[in-house]
């Protein structure tokens, strides 16, 4: 089984419950929550230890921009826990521009990257097209 949430769980606590079920997880991870983290990827790209990749598709002309890397401390706090860390932006050719970042504990190569931002990206989907949808009468 994978989680996937928010930027509201990816806290140590909550990764160490999923970790203790067996569970994996890809949990959003915002810059203003891990700044700790988002320093540690700033001096890793310094020493070339970040993995990038980039796709582009014809249709509808986006290009998909990773940046990646594997047993990263998750926050200064819990440095001995070590999450997977996957930056993602989507630009496409009419300006419209996506920025977000993961943390999982799935292994990230080159050939992986899409698919887990695709994972991370579902909750959103689901989200949007369902809950941010129904009329509040439904909601109450």
């Amino acid at each position: 089984m994978i989680i996937i949430e928010d930027g509201l769980s990816s806290n140590a606590p909550h990764i160490r419950e999923i970790e203790s079920h067996n569970m994996h997880y890809i949990l959003g991870a915002k810059q203003s929550d891990h700044a700790f983290m988002f320093a540690h990827l700033d001096q890793s790209e310094q020493e070339n230890l970040v993995g990038h990749h980039q796709i582009a598709d014809a249709k509808p002309s986006v290009t998909h921009r990773f940046r990646f890397q594997n047993n990263v401390p998750l926050n200064e706090s819990y440095q001995d826990l070590k999450v997977n860390f996957l930056e993602y932006w989507e630009e496409r050719k009419n300006g419209r521009a996506l920025h977000f970042s993961l943390v999982t504990d799935i292994p990230l190569d080159r050939d992986k990257v899409y698919q887990i931002m695709r994972g991370g990206r579902a909750r959103w989907k689901i989200e949007n097209e369902t809950f941010l949808t129904l009329p509040d009468s439904m909601c109450q």
